[in-house]
């Protein structure tokens, strides 16, 4: 580096190279960063910009510019047609929204990733139930009642992209309120399988125990009484959760901390307290684990004195 740094003959621009490579950084890396930097603040903007559009009922020459822009200029993904599809909306241009639902089911068709693909197939049919309501100037629930299954697993679904819009469809088909559920925004179109898997601890049992430590009588408060709601059920069984037959509502067991079984008690009740007697087991530490009748467990630690 010496030699580089005196040489007559190496312009600076070269010098700058070896420097670089040099210091173990890869300029090719450092313009990835770069580029990744820009397309980061791009689709900040871009976000930005949607979100105005929308809000803004004042301006709907604003829509109809970020529009253009998506339609134009935007890289094409299915974030881009959905924020498309929401502002044609707005601008209650339907048949614009429609045609964008048909092009997105194209792009979805092309996608290597078939549980997207998927889910964005399913966002279309949900879509597609919406705009033929929106474009009835009598409302006639029909085509609600028609589709109810299907707005009722879709409702199920946990997608952030349709499970909502299917939720009010159902209600609107049945007259009725759904189970109570909203599901959480997120950044990218996740297959439905990994939100879920997100979504299931919904169903955990609560749990407390006390005293921690103990001498010898210690009590188990717990409630099972989550699955139970109206709703639940359902939900339990499209993700593929079945209740045993024989059990009542579940069972409390005590294991030592290196794994072995020394104490299991069946739970007659969904909730209650019960209690177990601890006087004739060493001072160590135990782990308690309650399970009901769906399989779903929880689980905590204490200590026998």
């Amino acid at each position: 580096m010496e030699l580089v740094e005196s040489s007559d003959y190496l312009q600076n621009g070269h010098k700058k190279q070896i420097r670089r490579v040099q210091s173990g950084t890869s300029p090719r890396l450092e313009f990835e960063y770069e580029i990744a930097d820009i397309k980061q603040e791009i689709s900040k903007i871009e976000s930005n910009l949607i979100n105005h559009a929308i809000d803004n009922d004042s301006v709907p020459e604003l829509r109809e510019t970020v529009i253009n822009y998506l339609i134009n200029d935007a890289e094409e993904n299915s974030i881009n047609y959905v924020n498309r599809y929401n502002l044609q909306l707005a601008q209650t241009e339907l048949t614009e929204a429609q045609n964008t639902l048909n092009y997105l089911r194209i792009y979805a068709s092309g996608l290597p990733n078939e549980d997207m693909a998927s889910e964005i197939q399913r966002f279309c049919d949900v879509q597609d139930i919406y705009i033929s309501i929106l474009q009835d100037t009598v409302f006639e629930n029909a085509l609600l009642v028609q589709n109810q299954e299907f707005l009722k697993e879709a409702a199920l679904d946990f997608s952030p992209l349709y499970s909502g819009k299917a939720q009010t469809l159902y209600e609107l088909a049945t007259d009725s309120v759904f189970i109570e559920y909203t599901p959480l925004p997120y950044e990218e179109m996740l297959p439905r399988n990994a939100i879920i898997e997100q979504e299931e601890d919904i169903f955990m049992a609560d749990l407390n125990i006390y005293p921690n430590p103990t001498r010898d009588k210690l009590y188990i408060e717990y409630n099972f009484m989550s699955y139970s709601e109206e709703g639940n059920e359902d939900l339990l069984k499209s993700l593929g959760y079945e209740m045993k037959n024989d059990c009542a509502s579940g069972e409390i067991s005590i294991y030592t901390i290196d794994g072995k079984l020394i104490i299991s008690k069946t739970l007659e009740q969904q909730s209650g307290i019960e209690s177990v007697d601890m006087k004739d087991y060493p001072p160590a530490s135990y782990l308690i684990k309650i399970t009901d009748c769906y399989g779903f467990t929880k689980e905590q630690k204490f200590v026998k004195q």
